[in-house]
């Protein structure tokens, strides 16, 4: 657990300007289970797809990028190399997601899909599920039925064949309204799964590598995980390459420095508005609670929009937010209230998120996490 009392002061770039004082980034902590060193891809894809060959194209562009270095350098992988590319027969119209690994690992043994055992550790199978295919079942051994496309926009697993364990990952095709949109979603979850993967594998069985895994973290609940793109998955912009986006992902080494820990980091200074308390704040039901608002950036810069938004969806109650400032800068603060409701469930959890903005696009976010305890009481971390 990291703490939530202390602040830090970073004082960034020549000039040695003075960073306003705000609780420490957290640092994903490495479990010691298997990782990757130079991720070798085999893309999978199915009759009838219509975007094979720009999945194709997506993946012999994100092994040799230098997105790939940049987000490999903290968690000991650089480029790889895109060894495969597959077409299987037509996917039937629904799959759960068991059958699809017995899928993958069928079309293995019968050599329709390389099975590459002498790199089974570096191997990353991304299959790319057509939009006339609905995934629908339990995710990663959980419990909960989840759909495709409603639930997620991919997931990585592993499986195993009869040469052992090997690392595989799940893109379902998600309509964004036009081609060019859709296209850029997956190429975001591909990237994102291909970073997870080479970073949390877990083909040995709950051997964890790289994972932030504290309960009840502000910056990974439950609902979103704590991988490491996990972390850069919400109100980050999306690296972009010419006509290829990726998924941006966390740095370790860039947090501990208080710069922007979501790498490849866009131009310029970061700014951020942090909350205090900070972590997990815990709330009864018919209560208000005001955080504390600080804005903060690693160089000058203009003063740029807040506000803070709730996320319904992955919410168990709804509370009312009002932050008393439209604008911030480096030093300055604010408040924002949030009142939650008389019926919020014991136990409880609504997430959110300050936003840091500018000329209406987010720059950055800093996470809120309320948690109900009792009808009774109210305490913060």
């Amino acid at each position: 657990m990291r703490p939530a009392l202390l602040l830090v002061v970073a004082a960034c770039g020549a000039s040695g300007f003075p960073t306003a004082a705000h609780p420490p980034l957290p640092v994903i902590p490495d479990h010691g289970g298997p990782r990757m060193t130079a991720p070798r891809l085999v893309t999978v894809t199915f009759a009838g797809y219509e975007l094979a060959d720009d999945v194709e194209r997506y993946g012999d562009w994100m092994m040799r990028s230098a997105w790939l270095e940049t987000v490999g350098a903290d968690f000991g992988f650089g480029r790889g190399s895109h060894t495969a590319k597959v077409r299987l027969r037509a996917a039937p119209p629904q799959l759960s997601p068991a059958d699809l690994a017995l899928l993958l690992v069928d079309r293995i043994r019968d050599g329709s899909v390389p099975a590459l055992p002498e790199a089974r550790l570096e191997v990353v199978y991304i299959l790319y599920i057509p939009p006339g295919t609905s995934l629908i079942g339990a995710v990663g051994g959980g419990g909960r039925s989840l759909q495709s496309c409603r639930d997620y926009g991919g997931y990585h697993d592993r499986a195993t064949d009869d040469a052992g364990p090997f690392a595989y990952a799940v893109i379902p095709t998600c309509d964004a309204g036009s081609t060019r949109d859709t296209l850029a979603g997956i190429e975001l979850a591909a990237s994102h799964e291909l970073a997870e993967a080479a970073t949390d594998p877990r083909t040995s069985p709950e051997q964890a590598a790289w994972v932030l895994a504290e309960p009840l973290n502000a910056w990974a609940p439950p609902d979103r995980g704590g991988e490491v793109a996990d972390l850069c998955e919400i109100g980050y912009p999306a690296y972009r390459d010419g006509d290829f986006f990726a998924q941006r992902v966390w740095s370790n080494s860039a947090a501990q420095r208080g710069d922007d820990p979501c790498v490849p980091a866009p131009d310029g200074p970061w700014f951020n508005v942090s909350a205090s308390p900070d972590g997990v704040v815990t709330v009864a039901p018919g209560t208000t609670v005001t955080l504390r608002l600080t804005g903060f950036s690693t160089g000058p810069v203009a003063d740029w929009d807040v506000d803070l938004r709730m996320l319904s969806g992955a919410s168990d109650f709804v509370p009312a937010v009002h932050v008393d400032r439209e604008t911030i800068n480096n030093g300055k603060q604010g408040t924002a209230t949030l009142m939650v409701p008389g019926d919020a469930p014991a136990g409880g959890m609504a997430e959110g998120f300050i936003r840091s903005r500018r000329d209406g696009h987010t720059r950055s976010v800093w996470p809120i996490l309320l948690r109900v305890n009792s009808a009774t009481t109210t305490a913060a971390r």
